[in-house]
């Protein structure tokens, strides 16, 4: 019986740069039950990482096109589109430094049946094209995906308690 936060883990943006990361996660309209208990769902918090933005939406599929762009010439792309936007999706932005790698790292494998258990895809999925999950798998990604998932003025700048004992944030 494992939960998971995944705050920060839906929508699908990390962003790596001097000190602190971001970190774009999504989870798909079938696991939004993931979700329910937002106290127990995730261990990005555990690791010291801070939640600075998440919402519910219902993306259309034009929207899940934008999205995956850079898959537009395979053959999977529709398909892929059609199952992001089959529903609502929880979208979801996390800093803290390193967030990029660890969050990868937490995600699993894209292929679940390649996850390691213990990681989200390895617990929770079995097929590619149901993988449940996306997070940002770089930088550059990350920056361009919360853009298109979040207005600036969705990111949230604050200084978490944990941050001080974390970072040594005064």
């Amino acid at each position: 019986n494992r939960n998971y936060r995944l705050g920060s883990i839906f929508p699908h943006f990390l962003i790596e740069g001097p000190g602190l990361s971001m970190l774009h996660v999504c989870t798909h309209a079938d696991t939004i039950w993931l979700v329910s208990d937002f106290r127990n769902c995730f261990p990005f918090e555990r690791k010291g990482f801070k939640l600075v933005a998440v919402k519910i939406v219902i993306p259309s599929k034009d929207f899940a096109e934008k999205h995956y762009h850079d898959l537009k010439e395979r053959p999977f792309f529709n398909g892929l589109c059609d199952f992001l936007s089959s529903g609502p999706v929880v979208a979801m932005v996390w800093e803290g430094e390193g967030v990029i790698k660890y969050g990868r790292k937490l995600i699993g494998a894209t292929d679940p049946q390649k996850s390691e258990p213990g990681t989200i895809r390895g617990d929770l999925a079995v097929v590619v094209g149901r993988n449940i999950i996306h997070g940002s798998d770089g930088p550059e990604t990350a920056k361009d995906e919360i853009n298109l998932w979040f207005k600036p003025e969705e990111l949230v700048s604050y200084t978490s308690n944990a941050e001080k004992w974390v970072y040594g944030v005064n």
